[in-house]
């Protein structure tokens, strides 16, 4: 094999690697209310494959069945009473999570949960607020959403230079 081969065979495993790809995911997730009887639902950035304390990830609620209570500015505000994790995810896949999450004000509240902790729950705490629940099991849903990770753009980067390099010689 020529040293060209094997420089790109080795950038191909950095694009291609279970790191660059679970560097930093982002996921849909939802769940169905109780009461509306319609969805919840928006994304979670920042996740990574293994263990997540809750901090530093971007939630943002994109719709609710009154279309209330949507946005992205949310804190960290505490684990479950199971303690443990915020969120787990293997194999690209949250499979727990136990968290809440709180906008600034303080009046509303977002709780990830149905894995045996915190029920998934949208909270608006002023007047005349929704509040979206659900206490059945397993309704907190989520799906990987394909992004680059940051190895994988810096992989992709390489490739091109490889390649103007191939071709001026």
């Amino acid at each position: 094999m020529t040293k060209t081969k094997n420089i790109y065979l080795a950038l191909l495993a950095v694009l291609l690697s279970p790191t660059a790809a679970n560097a930093d995911l982002v996921f849909d997730w939802e769940f169905t209310d109780e009461l509306e009887r319609g969805t919840v639902s928006g994304t979670i950035a920042g996740l990574v494959e293994g263990s997540n304390d809750g901090t530093g990830l971007v939630i943002t609620v994109d719709s609710t069945p009154t279309g209330e209570l949507t946005g992205s500015d949310w804190n960290f505000a505490g684990i479950g009473f199971l303690g443990g994790d915020a969120f787990t995810v293997l194999a690209g896949a949250v499979v727990s999570a136990d968290v809440y999450y709180q906008t600034p004000d303080l009046l509303t509240s977002l709780y990830f949960g149905g894995f045996g902790g915190f029920i998934p729950q949208l909270a608006g705490l002023g007047d005349n607020q929704p509040n979206f629940f659900s206490f059945r099991a397993g309704t907190f849903t989520s799906r990987a959403v394909p992004e680059p990770g940051t190895l994988a753009l810096l992989g992709l980067g390489l490739v091109g230079i490889a390649a103007r390099r191939r071709k001026k010689v």
